[in-house]
């Protein structure tokens, strides 16, 4: 009743019409709590496919009363993981205005699982992740390629080489220091994780969570230990001089970003587009950071039988 913000009473008396409507039972009372009977989770799971298929009649309205599949005009929820939403959003809103000033953008920030289940659920529309994001009955689209940096205090860890060239960063240089990484559940945890395990950089276990990337900054500051951190978020969390940000090769760890959707969606070429502007104000937030990945068509990003 809560979550339906109605009362008790109220949200009862629905599901009593509702059992009488479908004429079987959906819940069985117990003193303190109601459980969902066999019936009850199958009409549950074919009204969350009603309610999906009512989201994309609604989106074929607004996309027909924008001019056509393509416009940009109505409501658009969009999801967004945090280590992109507060260095990204400024600048797509801006770009927005001018592209698409008829377009009404709720933005929801959170975890990537929790996003493409929203996604799903038909409760966003889209979702601004790093790719891949296999989940059945999603598409994505592939906007643009982030290199990540190497954040470190100055004078911390291996002398750097040839100090007159360009500093570079070495793959070694997570070894020898506790690696910072974000809490569980955040994509980067896992990104930086498996850039370690490939290079062959060990870090012995001694690594220490934390909860944002300003988090991150700041404990390498402090000389806590060393991360990786997105080339976009590096704009904006390292601001003193006592930290440095080093790049690695050719083969340094990167990470794609691109939007996803749901593939029963009629108005495939509206998130298209849209995704064309989210690209654009990435590459201009990246600047020559960007890898120079062009958005695509969206694929398929469910797994293979």
């Amino acid at each position: 009743a809560r979550a339906a913000a109605i009362s008790q009473p109220a949200l009862s008396m629905q599901i009593r019409e509702l059992e009488a409507a479908v004429g079987v039972p959906l819940v069985e009372r117990r003193a303190r709590r109601v459980e969902i009977t066999e019936a009850g989770r199958e009409v549950a799971r074919r009204a969350t496919a009603i309610l999906k298929a009512v989201t994309d009649l609604q989106d074929v309205g607004g996309a027909y009363a924008a001019g056509g599949q393509g416009g940009l005009a109505g409501r658009l929820s969009l999801g967004m993981i945090p280590t992109v939403a507060p260095y990204l959003l400024p600048t797509l809103l801006g770009r927005l205005v001018e592209a698409a000033p008829d377009l009404e953008l709720s933005v929801r920030e959170s975890q990537t699982e929790t996003l493409l289940d929203d996604v799903g659920r038909a409760e966003l529309d889209a979702a601004l992740v790093a790719l891949p994001a296999i989940r059945d009955g999603l598409v994505s689209m592939p906007l643009i390629g982030e290199p990540f940096l190497l954040l470190r205090r100055r004078g911390d860890g291996p002398p750097l080489q040839q100090r007159e060239a360009p500093a570079k960063a070495d793959p070694a240089m997570l070894s020898d220091q506790r690696l910072l990484l974000l809490e569980e559940g955040h994509c980067l945890r896992d990104q930086a994780l498996s850039f370690c395990t490939t290079a062959g950089a060990a870090t012995g276990g001694d690594t220490l969570s934390v909860s944002s990337l300003s988090t991150l900054a700041q404990m390498a500051e402090a000389g806590m230990g060393v991360t990786l951190i997105p080339a976009m978020a590096a704009r904006v969390e390292v601001r003193s001089d006592t930290l440095e940000c080093l790049e690695f090769g050719r083969n340094g760890p990167s990470r794609v970003l691109g939007l996803v959707w749901r593939a029963t969606s009629p108005v495939a070429e509206r998130f298209e587009a849209f995704g064309r502007i989210v690209g654009e104000a990435a590459r201009s937030v990246l600047g020559t950071s960007a890898t120079g990945l062009a958005p695509s068509a969206a694929t398929d990003e469910r797994p293979a039988p």
